[in-house]
């Protein structure tokens, strides 16, 4: 059944619900119309962008203060079978025993139990407030508890990660330190280094040994280093050719790279 085919007036009831922030529970006095025994549904509401929904509630005889159910979209509305859909949605909390069922069962689980049902429940049986209370209490715990050891076992995963990165890249820094100091064909590849999984930088191999060994290499010539080196041959303590990629027709090598290359082999010797 439709629920717009339901023409039963609203009624003004007050209700146990979530204040704006979602998380503080307050009583509000709500404007609703009953659809099937317990359960109600709200006015229609539209938000900032044009989607609507409407909030169940339930309501009991004797019980001071009914209880927010959920929300539903609006398209519920049109739905032939949307009294089917709602009723349905609210299942075992439709009646009072159903949700003490519910609390009872939550409690032996041990389970997060919300502030909403335990406002609702301590008018009808205050008594088991504090079994409820423990309950959210255990159930944050285990989560504080599975959370600390996931964080841990993703911590230990990219420390891993971090290390065989940065191990790796070493080994290309490490080469070419001992083709600078033995002579041999350096290759300017790039080393990427990893302070987490997300976190790196990368910079030519010749690039980064100037950093290390505190040669200042000017903007310029630093940016050729990294965009055009390809191989330096290093002999007798010296840088005696190199090649380059002609990123242009008219490309021509740096006009002071040896002297700084020269610089950086006399630095890794002395050091």
């Amino acid at each position: 059944m439709k629920l717009d085919e339901i023409k039963t007036e609203y009624e003004q009831h007050k209700i146990f619900m979530y204040a704006a922030d979602g998380n503080k529970v307050v009583r509000h006095n709500k404007k609703m119309r009953k659809i099937d025994g317990n359960i109600y549904i709200g006015e229609v509401d539209k938000d900032s962008y044009g989607q609507t929904s409407f909030s169940i509630y339930l309501v009991f005889d004797g019980v001071e203060c009914g209880v927010w159910a959920g929300s539903c979209p609006g398209w519920y509305l049109e739905e032939e079978n949307g009294v089917e859909l709602v009723v349905e949605r609210v299942g075992e909390s439709a009646t009072v025993n159903g949700i003490l069922a519910i609390a009872h069962c939550l409690i032996e689980k041990q389970e997060h139990i919300t502030m909403l049902m335990v406002e609702f429940i301590n008018q009808i049986r205050p008594e088991l407030v504090p079994a409820m209370m423990e309950s959210r209490r255990l159930f944050a715990e285990r989560k504080a508890k599975e959370y600390a050891e996931r964080e841990a076992e993703r911590k230990a995963e990219e420390a891993a990660f971090i290390r065989e990165k940065n191990d790796q890249a070493d080994k290309v820094v490490d080469k070419a330190i001992d083709i600078l100091r033995n002579g041999g064909i350096l290759s300017n590849d790039d080393v990427t280094f990893y302070t987490g999984r997300y976190e790196s930088s990368t910079y030519s191999v010749v690039n980064h040994l100037c950093r290390r060994y505190g040669i200042k290499l000017p903007l310029r010539t630093a940016g050729w280093v990294n965009d055009s080196l390809a191989t330096l041959n290093i002999k007798d303590g010296k840088c005696e050719q190199l090649q380059y990629y002609k990123r242009t027709k008219n490309a021509k090598p740096s006009e002071v790279i040896y002297g700084y290359i020269n610089q950086l082999i006399a630095a890794v010797k002395a050091n």
